[in-house]
């Protein structure tokens, strides 16, 4: 019974595979000139993914125990390697990886046809439905008390066996708490000594020092990076004939590696809550109480809270890498009582007589309703209210304007949306930076289980990750690559190149790292590598490697710039004509009157031939 059902809980996930085959195949015959592609992908992730489904099932028939059963079936729906192969990289994350490298390659007219959503909706649905069977293996191990009984003894025995793993890797390897001496990892806290390695230590610490003033890594060959840090974390001014400079002390009060900053509907959004501000904090002070039985602690409390909201509403407006929506939401639900989260397109509600939250909140302390409140005696009472509205309407409008560009600060941004590019330089320029500090955690593992920069570098790698066919790297290799791209290459590609950089040949350099990575902690030659490559400490270090390349891909993806060769924008205008035309004599009335026909000679219509372009001669 138990077989069965394991096995009836994998068949979704089988008819998923099989479903997405048969239409990548139909798909090929849509678009051709990518046929070669998409054979590839049949060849190297659907026939390999339809392959481990059948081998798991064949492995789920053999167990001797549902126990066992139950544990295959479970390993391998949570990407495990669960018929004990070397081989145990996710599927899911490498055919989604390949499938978004041909989907990019295809034009915007392409990736609209139905064959290709339906690719797309596929392979969405495979990691759903593999979610789904996770959780009823999960149900059926629970149901049964004697197989339950079977997995928490399993759990046990493999419990003990990774608490063994761990004291192995403690008294094997110490537990580092300062430099080991290799200069690459420079990550630890200096300690005493004298002579060369107090001085290398003396540096290690001025520069964590200077990184931690500016938020921002330091780059010896970066000055520019490093005088925008410098001004985005100090404010100066002149003071009765001397210059004071206060620190910013903020996370995020600089990433200028990449020379990004608030631009577009950011820019937009934040000049317009500034000024906002700018006029409403005057009018909320001067706001008072036309309801005689009003309490003058209560409004002060109220106004002291309306402050502190707008306030703080505006400066998240204008962080240095986009605001944080849900924060903004937040500060809007408390001022307006507009709803928690707010959504794109979302109406706002604007009359002031009807909002709530905090200002809903004020309006009813100080009697000011226009509609139930009948306090106003004189024009200066009036103005009173008068005041209140204004103050109501640059909020209840702000918050309109968010909500229609929230669409550009979502992540990740929704399909159609592209972010502005100064906004996701500043995100870009930090995960750069993440990339590279994680680097460094690689090599200090790799330090801490005796694998030093000299055995790095003669300690190979073999995968076929992001590729089809097996090579091989050494390690240091892949980490200087990774580092090279991280503070030079990268950057410099994108200062250089901008948009279409990014969206050429910046992203998909990031995505092959990352893949190389993922190879790298399931390397093909597992035998020629030291046992203390696949200590948890090492392993831990390179996924985290690996899930900040994945972060950077997220972030990248988005930004996306076609250059138009000159011969398509100047035929354009022709061609739009041409389509518009109902007859010869509105085509001939067009072409005349096009800026397109002002290098060309006059058009004439034969009968034969309905429009003929006569060219100059030179």
């Amino acid at each position: 019974m138990i077989y069965t059902q394991i096995t009836e809980n994998l068949k979704p996930l089988n008819a998923c595979w099989e479903d997405l085959k048969t239409a990548v195949k139909k798909l090929s015959e849509v678009v051709p000139d990518r046929s070669s592609d998409l054979q590839e992908l049949q060849a190297t992730r659907i026939e390999p993914g339809l392959k481990r489904i059948r081998e798991v099932r064949a492995a789920v028939e053999k167990d001797p125990s549902p126990a066992e059963a139950l544990k295959h079936a479970a390993g391998f729906l949570t990407n495990e390697a669960a018929l004990g192969s070397d081989e145990a990289l996710n599927l899911e994350t490498r055919l989604s990886a390949h499938w978004d490298l041909i989907n990019e390659r295809l034009s915007p007219e392409q990736q609209q046809k139905p064959e290709v959503v339906t690719v797309r909706n596929l392979i969405q649905q495979i990691a759903a439905t593999r979610v789904t069977s996770l959780q009823n293996i999960t149900q059926l191990q629970s149901d049964s008390i004697g197989i339950a009984a079977a997995t928490v003894r399993g759990a046990i025995a493999d419990a003990e066996e990774s608490v063994t793993e761990a004291i192995q890797d403690v008294t094997t390897y110490p537990v580092l708490t300062q430099e080991v001496g290799y200069t690459p990892s420079p990550l630890a806290t200096s300690g005493g000594g004298s002579g060369t390695g107090s001085i290398r230590d003396l540096g290690t610490t001025v520069n964590r020092a200077i990184n931690d003033v500016l938020g921002w890594k330091t780059k010896t060959d970066d000055p520019k990076g490093f005088i925008g840090a410098l001004n985005a974390s100090f404010c100066c001014q002149e003071v009765e004939g001397h210059t004071e400079c206060t620190w910013t002390p903020r996370t995020y009060a600089v990433a200028t590696d990449l020379a990004g900053g608030i631009t577009g509907a950011q820019a937009s959004l934040y000049t317009r809550a500034k000024e906002a501000l700018d006029l409403s904090l005057p009018i909320l002070d001067g706001l008072y109480a036309l309801d005689p039985t009003a309490d003058t602690d209560e409004i002060d409390a109220v106004k002291k809270v309306a402050r502190s909201q707008m306030t703080e509403l505006v400066n998240e407006l204008g962080s240095l890498g986009g605001p944080k929506p849900f924060r903004v939401s937040q500060y809007f639900d408390l001022l307006l009582a507009v709803g928690f989260p707010l959504f794109p397109n979302q109406v706002v509600v604007h009359d002031p007589d009807n909002i709530g939250g905090t200002l809903g909140k004020l309006r009813e302390v100080l009697g000011v309703n226009s509609r139930s409140d009948d306090f106003v005696n004189s024009v200066e009472d009036e103005q009173d209210v008068t005041n209140y509205r204004i103050l109501a309407d640059y909020m209840t409008s702000l918050a309109q304007s968010w909500v229609n560009n929230l669409s550009f600060f979502m992540t990740p941004p929704p399909a159609g949306t592209q972010p502005f590019f100064g906004t996701q330089l500043v995100l870009l320029s930090r995960q750069l930076s993440v990339i590279a500090e994680s680097v460094d955690e690689v090599r200090f593992a790799m330090d801490s289980v005796f694998i030093g920069p000299s055995e790095r570098q003669t300690l190979p790698i073999t995968t076929t990750a992001a590729s089809n066919k097996a090579y091989t790297i050494y390690a240091e290799d892949l980490l200087s690559w990774i580092y090279s791209f991280a503070t030079q290459e990268g950057p410099q590609l994108v200062q250089e190149g901008g948009k279409y950089a990014v969206g050429e040949s910046f992203t998909r350099q990031v995505r092959n790292l990352q893949l190389m990575v993922e190879g790298a902690r399931n390397p093909i030659n597992t035998t020629d590598l030291p046992s203390a490559f696949f200590t948890p400490r090492v392993q831990t270090a390179w996924h985290e490697l690996g899930l900040q390349l994945k972060s950077l891909v997220r972030l990248a993806k988005p930004i996306i710039h076609k250059i138009v060769p000159p011969v398509l924008r100047e035929v354009h205008p022709l061609v739009t004509e041409l389509r518009q035309a109902s007859n010869f004599e509105n085509l001939h009335d067009a072409l005349k009157k096009d800026v397109f026909m002002k290098d060309f000679g006059d058009v004439h219509l034969h009968p034969a031939v309905p429009v003929e372009v006569v060219t100059k001669k030179p």
